[in-house]
């Protein structure tokens, strides 16, 4: 409809609007060429929920509404609804917005695009600036992830109340930001780059952003797609080493890959077709780097899938060569150097998260939030959508603005039916006619989060495990077991140029050296150690930021890498009685051959948890720079050591 509007008249203002104490969820069309604040008229508003304000004046007379959303889903032409939008504003201003009008089309198109390619996931755009009656302020965590639009959102004439945020929309999924646009100038922006509605390459970088993202293609579509490559990735591979036969070990590969292996065993050569995500690149070196045993290994990559890639493989130890196809020829891709990696990896600086802010609305919840804050049992976390309290690992209380007031869960809010003898997590809206919470909405609380408490010590609620074994270490064995006096958990990052993250533990040793720590209870989970060398290139970038931001001391050691720490457990399943206990092995078959291939200059080290339900768990270890024998919890590596390695066995007797 926006889009529909500005193909006929003219707008010079896009934004999204919450009046009513926070209530509406609202975007905003000035039309015509005024742009004075004080007067915002005439204007369009899309209510959400389905209601269509045309304001012309500020008296009540100026202004007509309709609830057209129902009309357009009971088959009124979308031509019909702008022609009763246009007949509303009196004096409507001559003329077109063409810039405007590309944008905002720009802006529907891929919202239709996104949401046909994943029902499952929540796409919407939202503006760069939060303007509520109920506390406003820039959206930071927004511009954070997508750089390029922060570096260019300055002051101009013109802006909204003198505020550039306003000028910016942003492309969500799930609430994580993919890109950004500029409707008043058409310019598009990624992580990295923008580009200009009017430039043909604008396709190729919302390609590329969409495919990097988490956003999925049916399967069907997938598997089309992938069958259709394989010729070509054949033929691919043989512009490269003229003869090459498939790769079958027996055992499973990643279908994200074509994967061949010249006839001399020599080389590994492995083709990624462009419409695999850029993520899942993470996987298909992961499977490589284990399975690469004496070879070389070559990576043939669409266009724009590589970054990630070569901004790790300069810690990365054995030969891998990488090259790019796309519409020409094959070409080699540059691997960059350390230093460069690591200057691009400071710049991105520190990944802010915002808390958040209740406001004046924390006086109505006042005394759930002091109560569960002193709770012994309770770990408090922020997010900017929703502050939270945890017990070992498991949410119990969550309070969150909301339509003006505060909504308060508490207990375990399951996202399936809960289980037998269970109820469902309370939700109680606070802040109607400005009350505050009642005592005995109070108590309510407080019965519901103990007894979820107690669930969860007691070891009838065993869900979210990994979670519940942060939780335990936090508690102290994580320090005692590593020599660690300081950790930090949850603690924001970033991966490679734009991807957000949170290492599990960020920590301090005793000798003031930074950790990077990673807890698994998932032995098949192949992408570990890829994931924890992004976050270790991160903090040894920002170590001097993250020491200043946390109060931590420099090291008085000469090396001032980051020491990576997996600390690994076996999953849990029922036996027979049904009760839960630990199974299956804590360290898969993939992660040997991975950590063999990373540079001597990243430290790391492996822990073992036999048992993630034990409170408080036994951590044995850590190794460094080996990992246990192959046994109960240790799967046998799906390759041998490497031709270093075996001589280094055979020259101390270790063979």
């Amino acid at each position: 409809m926006a889009a529909a509007l500005a193909e006929v008249v003219p707008v010079n203002r896009v934004v999204e609007l919450h009046p009513g104490g926070g209530q509406y969820d609202m975007v905003e069309l000035l039309l015509g060429t005024n742009t004075d604040p004080g007067s915002p008229f005439p204007r369009v508003r899309f209510n959400r929920p389905g209601s269509i304000h045309v304001e012309w004046g500020p008296d009540s007379d100026d202004h007509v509404q309709e609830d057209l959303w129902k009309q357009l889903e009971n088959g009124l032409p979308p031509a019909d609804a702008v022609s009763w939008v246009l007949a509303s504003v009196p004096r409507l201003p001559a003329g077109t917005s063409e810039t405007f009008a590309r944008s905002l089309r720009f802006m529907s198109d891929n919202l239709d695009a996104m949401t046909d390619a994943s029902r499952d996931s929540i796409i919407e755009w939202r503006n760069g600036y939060l303007d509520s009656s109920d506390g406003s302020g820039r959206r930071t965590d927004l511009f954070e992830a997508i750089s390029s639009a922060d570096e260019a959102c300055t002051p101009k004439d013109g802006d909204p109340l003198g505020i550039p945020s306003y000028r910016f929309w942003f492309l969500l999924v799930d609430g994580e930001p993919l890109l950004a646009i500029e409707p008043e100038v058409g310019e598009v922006f990624s992580s990295d780059r923008h580009v200009n509605l009017s430039d043909p390459d604008v396709g190729d970088l919302v390609a590329l952003v969409i495919t990097a993202s988490t956003i999925s293609l049916p399967a069907q579509t997938v598997a089309v797609a992938r069958e259709a490559f394989g010729p070509r990735a054949a033929h691919l591979a043989r512009d490269l080493c003229d003869e090459v036969k498939d790769f079958t070990p027996g055992k499973n590969l990643s279908a994200m890959a074509e994967w061949f292996v010249t006839p001399d065993d020599e080389r590994l050569v492995v083709v990624v077709g462009d419409h695999e995500q850029v993520s899942s690149i993470d996987d298909v070196l992961a499977y490589a780097l284990a399975w690469q045993g004496d070879r070389d290994l070559v990576l043939i990559l669409p266009e724009g899938h590589e970054g990630q890639t070569l901004d790790r493989l300069p810690w990365v130890d054995t030969p891998v060569r990488v090259f790019l196809h796309g519409s020409d020829d094959l070409r080699p891709a540059i691997i960059p150097s350390r230093s460069d990696v690591l200057a691009r990896a400071g710049g991105r600086g520190l990944r802010r998260t915002e808390t958040h802010d209740l406001g004046e609305l924390d006086k109505l919840i006042e005394s759930v939030t002091t109560w569960a804050s002193t709770h012994w049992a309770l770990e408090e976390e922020s997010r900017p959508s929703y502050l939270s309290w945890h017990c070992a690992g498991r949410q119990v209380l969550k309070v969150a603005r909301s339509k003006g007031g505060v909504l308060v869960t508490a207990g375990v809010d399951y996202t399936k039916d809960p289980p037998e003898g269970e109820e469902k997590a309370l939700c109680l809206f606070v802040g109607a006619g400005g009350t505050p919470l009642t005592q005995v909405e109070l108590a309510h609380v407080q019965a519901r989060v103990a007894r979820a408490i107690f669930l969860r010590l007691a070891s009838v609620d065993r869900g979210h495990l990994e979670h519940r074994l942060q939780g335990s270490l936090a508690s102290g064995p994580l320090k005692r077991a590593l020599g660690l006096s300081d950790i930090a958990r949850e603690y924001p990052a970033w991966r490679g140029d734009h991807r957000p993250g949170f290492l599990d533990f960020l920590a301090l040793d005793r000798k003031n050296r930074l950790h990077v720590v990673e807890t698994k209870v998932n032995p098949d989970d192949v992408t570990v150690v890829l994931q924890t060398l992004d976050y270790a290139i991160w903090v040894q970038a920002n170590a001097n930021k993250i020491r200043d931001e946390r109060g931590w001391q420099e090291s008085g050691e000469t090396d001032h890498g980051v020491v990576c720490d997996f600390v690994c457990a076996p999953r849990v399943k029922p036996g027979q009685d049904g009760t839960l206990a630990a199974s299956g092995y804590a360290i898969g078959g993939y992660l040997a051959g991975q950590l063999e291939a990373i540079s001597p200059s990243i430290a790391w080290r492996i822990s073992l948890v036999p048992d993630p339900l034990a409170d408080p768990p036994e951590v044995s270890g850590p190794l460094s720079h080996r990992l246990p024998p192959v046994g109960p919890l240790v799967a046998e590596p799906v390759q041998g050591p490497r031709w270093s390695a075996r001589v280094q066995a055979d020259l101390t007797g270790n063979s």
